[in-house]
């Protein structure tokens, strides 16, 4: 995929990312009486995601990811996830 960084100021810079490939998973129990079943599946994902730099070696990225699992063989519809994420950086 691709990742773009645009730097607003010398401590705060957007980001975003567009990916597509396959992805793997295990076994998921969707209800007690349903599963899905281990397969890789087409996939394509969108990110944005806002970095903040602190101090010379510490910052702080916070975003939110959009991934869409397409239909294939093993998935009988298509599965929406959003995944809201925060980390930390120490460079040295």
């Amino acid at each position: 995929g691709s990742y773009f960084s645009y730097p607003f100021t010398s401590r705060i810079a957007l980001g975003a990312s567009l990916k597509a490939g396959l992805g793997h998973h295990p076994d998921l129990a969707i209800t007690e009486t349903s599963t899905l079943p281990q397969s890789n599946n087409p996939l394509a994902s969108a990110s944005l995601n806002v970095t903040v730099r602190c101090r010379k070696n510490l910052s702080f990225r916070t975003g939110a990811e959009y991934q869409q699992i397409l239909h294939s063989a093993h998935l009988a519809k298509e599965i929406s996830l959003l995944n809201i994420f925060a980390g930390a950086a120490f460079n040295f």
